[in-house]
Formats: C-alpha cells, sequence, structure tokens
C-alpha cells in the first residue's frame, strides 16, 4: 500500500473490524458498509484482501465479520489501522531493503512534506546502519527494522531531543507490551537483561537556505528473538533480544504499531511547546539510564582512542546532553562522542 492521502477502504474496514464493541465481536456487513461510507460490495472486496494478506477474519452468514486476529507477517494495512484514530499514518512494509532509513530518505527526496508520519518497515536490511557508519545487524524473521518519517511544517525543534524521545517510546512500547524492564545507554541503544537489544539512528534533511532541519529520519530496529542461529560472533558478547528463545503472543503488527504510536505522540508534544510534557519524557530517558552514577570511557573523537579519558556521568540535562566530571574534578556537558561501556555493567 503506497499513498499520501485519505484513507483507503481496506484501511477503513480493518479499523472498524479493529473497534467492533459487540459481546461476539461481530459487525454486520451492513453496518460495517455504513460505518465506511462505501458499498457492501467494497466491504466484501476489502475483506478479500485483507484475508488474503494474512488478516484472521471470520464471516458466518447472519452474524457477519469478525477479526479474530492481525496474523504473524508484517503488513501496513494492520498497522496503519492499529494506529487509528489517534494517527493517519502511510505505512509501507517491504520483505528487503537496503536500509530503512536510506529508503525514507528516498522518499522525502520524492514527496517532499507529502511524507510528514510516514513509516517505512523492512522484514530484513541488507545495509542496516547505526551510527558513525556501523552496520546494524538486521536478519528475516527475527526483528523489526523500521524508519518514521517526521517533517512539522514549522521545521524540526529540538533535534538533539529527537532520539532521547525515541528511546523512551521503544522501552514504553516493549515494558508494557513485553512486561521486561528496559534500559538506556546514551544516547541511542536499549538494553534488557544485561544485553543490547535494540539501536536507534535519528537522521536530519537540512534545507540550506532556510537553516531548517525540514525533517527527522528515526530508525529503530529491535531484535525480539535470538534467531535459529543465534548472533554472528563478534556481537554475540553484547547483542540480545526480547524473547531470546522463547515465544510471545505479541505480533510484529501490534510492536510496529506500539512504537510508532509512542514516537508520534512524543514528537507531536514537542512539536506543540508542550514543555511539561517534554520535561516529562526526559525525566522518564534519565530514570531508564544505565549509565548515570557509573564511570564510562569518553572518546571526544569518534571511533579514536587517541584523547580517551575516563569521567563519572552526573546527569543528563533536558537537551539529552551528558553531564559528566573527569578525573581532575571538571564538570563536563557533551553534546555528542561515544561511549565505551561493557554490556556486564548492566542489570537492567
Amino acid at each position: 500500500m503506497e499513498k499520501h492521502g485519505p484513507l483507503s477502504t481496506r484501511e477503513l474496514v480493518l479499523h472498524a473490524l479493529s473497534s467492533v464493541k459487540s459481546d461476539d465481536g461481530f459487525i454486520s456487513g451492513q453496518k460495517l458498509a455504513e460505518e465506511c461510507g462505501v458499498s457492501r460490495t467494497a466491504v466484501w472486496k476489502a475483506v478479500r484482501s485483507l484475508i488474503a494478506q494474512g488478516m484472521n477474519i471470520e464471516a458466518v452468514t447472519n452474524r457477519g465479520y469478525h477479526l479474530a486476529g492481525y496474523g504473524e507477517d508484517l503488513n501496513g494495512d494492520a498497522v496503519a489501522a492499529l494506529l487509528l484514530p489517534e494517527f493517519s499514518v502511510t505505512v509501507l512494509v517491504y520483505k528487503m531493503l537496503d536500509s530503512t532509513n536510506t529508503e525514507a530518505k528516498r522518499r522525502y527526496l520524492q514527496y517532499g512534506s507529502k511524507v510528514h508520519k510516514t513509516a517505512i518497515i523492512a522484514e530484513q536490511q541488507t545495509a542496516g546502519k547505526g551510527r558513525l557508519g556501523r552496520a546494524f545487524y538486521s536478519p528475516a524473521g527475527s526483528g523489526i527494522y523500521l524508519s518514521i518519517l517526521y517533517s512539522p511544517s514549522g521545521g524540526v525543534i529540538k533535534p538533539a531531543r529527537m532520539t532521547a524521545a525515541a528511546a523512551v517510546a521503544v522501552c514504553r512500547t516493549l515494558d508494557s507490551l513485553y512486561g521486561i524492564k528496559t534500559g538506556i545507554k546514551w544516547v541511542n541503544d536499549i538494553f534488557a537483561g544485561g544485553k543490547k537489544i535494540c539501536g536507534i539512528l535519528t537522521e536530519g534533511v537540512s534545507n540550506f537556505e532556510t537553516g531548517l532541519i525540514e525533517t527527522a529520519i528515526v530508525g529503530i530496529g529491535v531484535n525480539i528473538s535470538d534467531g535459529e542461529n543465534g548472533f554472528p560472533e563478534d556481537i554475540a558478547g553484547v547483542a540480545g533480544s526480547v524473547l531470546g528463545n522463547r515465544t510471545g503472543n505479541v505480533t510484529r503488527n501490534m510492536l510496529a504499531a506500539g512504537i510508532i504510536k509512542e514516537v508520534l505522540r512524543i514528537y507531536d508534544a514537542q512539536d506543540r511547546g508542550n514543555i511539561t510534557e517534554m520535561e516529562t519524557v526526559m525525566q522518564e530517558y534519565r530514570n531508564k539510564s544505565c549509565i548515570i552514577g557509573t564511570t564510562v570511557d569518553i572518546y571526544p573523537v569518534a571511533g579514536s582512542s587517541a584523547a580517551a579519558y575516563k569521567a563519572r556521568v552526573l546527569d543528563i540535562d533536558n537537551e539529552a546532553r551528558l553531564v559528566v566530571c573527569n578525573d581532575r574534578g571538571e564538570r563536563q556537558v557533551l553534546q555528542s562522542g561515544e561511549i565505551s561501556l561493557r554490556s556486564g555493567n548492566f542489570s537492567s
């Protein structure tokens, strides 16, 4: 599904099926048609299409339709329906991409601001991206890889907080859906059980004439399971997953929708200038921090150990900057950089 306009009939029907209030969960074809503002034939065609895409929809004579489940396969209509009515989001799902962030940039170049609140999801990435040009392991079947384009009319404000806000959104979603305890390593990693289970990469597209960051592209990769073959040897010591080798009843569609919804809630609050909400988010970020109160290795030149030094982390301020005290007793506020930590340091 590709669109940048009104909801499709499939989205309308799926949302209506998701919102049925009857005791048995069924809704008649006539009532479904009335709610969606389409013909019964259009409803029937939409239901057939949704079933073909993996939706578990029951059709019973004299009772109507019942949505029994969203299916295991990633589905753009399912994710979009789970976001309604709070958010109308264009959701694009691919079997394979080089990188969801790279595809997001391509979309922005093609459509401009029309991509505001577009989500791109891939089953697998062949060139997943992490910070500082690192590769992000993105195999098929064991994770979810998505990018959200956010292009507010006045440009992106407070860009330094975009990654921190996304980290809080991911933690909220994972904690709620899976009942796990998550922690955040400044600035973009989510940990659970001592292992990294999620990475976040936020990139911006700037207009050199206005000086505005016109759109933010927020890439989020979550390891749901360890996969059949586990993690590659070079990252096995630090990489983990939400479920490990267990199974769960949370579908990837539910997880994707949950993350997108929480991210957009926070970003919209920031865009409206809701200072109280953003202070709440940053306090939540601090409460989730794995590193406040610990001693870390600071690398002022990313990727180089030449000027590395140790410092004690004192705080993270409301601009998502790291506040540390170095071994000379000097207080420093770090905008960016790299922190080296052993995963064993974390008990979250």
